[in-house]
């Protein structure tokens, strides 16, 4: 409980309430649900997205890859020398206000909390972390992304974020 409220000082926002059972439940990792259909596809053509984990919290590891240290990351980048990651993040506005909860080299799945930061049920998004900094909404809150998860076949192959 202590790490949590730590967490949402530290991100400066209320972490949906579906997302915070979830972490009580199971404190990040891997997700058994993990294949997302897309009612509007990527700029890309992909018509489903993979969220293989849930970063958690932790209080004794503040290096790892928590909520808190993972947007800390996305806001100020583990590599300031990144110049695409710098010039999106100044596309994107307030950085902080975008919490991620995946990652990848071209594209994040996060909470937007651009419109609303007081906002506790905020929309989930996809970005595209290439040059054109292209957002799509994905689900209204976290509560809707994980009802609308499913498992991956297992003869279907992944793609990633």
């Amino acid at each position: 409980r202590e790490s949590l409220l730590d967490c949402q000082t530290r991100l400066g926002l209320m972490l949906p309430y579906a997302l915070v059972e979830l972490l009580r439940t199971q404190n990040g990792g891997f997700i058994n649900y993990n294949l997302l259909p897309l009612i509007t596809p990527t700029p890309w053509g992909e018509d489903e997205l993979d969220l293989y984990l849930i970063p958690g919290i932790s209080a004794q590891e503040p290096k790892h890859c928590g909520l808190s240290n993972f947007q800390i990351n996305w806001i100020f980048g583990s590599d300031p020398g990144d110049d695409r990651m710098n010039a999106l993040r100044r596309r994107v506005g307030n950085p902080q206000h975008i919490v991620p909860l995946e990652r990848d080299a071209h594209c994040l799945i996060a909470l937007d909390y651009r419109k609303n930061p007081f906002n506790v049920n905020p929309p989930v998004i996809w970005m595209s972390t290439d040059d054109d900094c292209e957002f799509i909404e994905i689900a209204q809150d976290f509560e809707t992304l994980l009802c609308q998860l499913r498992k991956r076949p297992q003869s279907d192959p992944p793609f990633a974020c």
